[in-house]
């Protein structure tokens, strides 16, 4: 086989974005998902309506949506709530995120208070 300077050249540049291609994909798996759990904060009926609808659902945020960011983890878990699993939240609002057993780049689980919304 002949290698003319071209074809050395072609091969060498693919050679170089399959490399660097490869590299973006490392560390992507269902593995990094955070899971969600509720918790009740005040025993307000709708409160506990949610909980009991949401107990068995599996809520799970990326890292990025999750991590060490509440209003991002509220906002995604109310989309997923409403968009995804059709359950109404108009009488619930996420109140505290804790980011358990947390360590610099991920948390084992974010645990969401959630309390019935107060009327203004």
């Amino acid at each position: 086989m002949i290698l003319s300077r071209r074809s050395f050249l072609k091969m060498a540049g693919l050679t170089v974005v399959a490399a660097a291609s490869a590299s973006m994909f490392t560390g992507c798996g269902l593995t990094t998902f955070t899971p969600v759990k509720f918790v009740a904060g005040d025993p307000a009926e709708v409160t506990t309506t949610f909980i009991n609808a949401t107990k068995d659902l599996n809520v799970l945020l990326w890292p990025g949506d999750a991590y060490k960011n509440a209003d991002k983890c509220k906002k995604n878990v109310a989309t997923q709530m409403t968009t995804y699993y059709h359950i109404d939240i108009s009488g619930i609002e996420f109140d505290t995120v804790e980011y358990k057993e947390a360590t610099e780049k991920a948390a084992a689980h974010v645990e969401i208070t959630v309390k019935a919304k107060t009327q203004h």
